[in-house]
């Protein structure tokens, strides 16, 4: 910085070296750096990522999945939701028709797939409705308290 000043301006040259001498102690640092005995090296990693597929912790995306970004506090209720859809487009594909409502869904498909599907059914779509309309109020704290009637 006193030569940068002294000269009135940035000498490119100097610059350039000071930054190119700073890379290369960057360089030599990481080539020569010990190995740590807290490191895992890339064989370790391989090993401990097998075991965890063997073990099912990893398991493969299926191809018709997707992720996405949802509050915490949706998501329980957006998994509940999302098996009632598939169990509805399920029993619409089954019949070959759509019907809005479910019930009828499930008398038009009772036949096709039998009782035991069609309770299935239901229940899955009654716990998704469930979860769309269970109340968003007082969730984690208390109700407030009931005070006088508003004059």
């Amino acid at each position: 910085l006193h030569q940068l000043r002294r000269n009135g301006g940035a000498n490119a040259m100097s610059v350039v070296s000071s930054v190119s001498l700073f890379l290369a102690a960057c360089l030599v640092a990481l080539a020569l750096r010990p190995v740590m005995p807290h490191c895992r090296g890339a064989q370790a990693a391989l090993i401990r990522r097998t075991r965890a597929i063997q073990r099912g912790y990893i398991v493969p995306r299926s191809p018709n999945t997707v992720h996405f970004v949802a509050d915490a506090d949706l998501a329980p209720r957006l998994k509940h939701n999302a098996a009632g859809l598939a169990a509805t487009r399920d029993m619409e594909r089954s019949t070959g028709r759509h019907c809005r409502s479910t019930s009828t869904l499930a008398r038009a498909v009772q036949p096709i797939v039998g009782d035991a599907a069609t309770a299935a059914f239901l229940k899955q779509t009654r716990t998704a409705n469930t979860a769309k309309h269970r109340s968003w109020l007082f969730r984690g704290r208390p109700p407030p308290e009931a005070g006088p009637p508003p004059s």
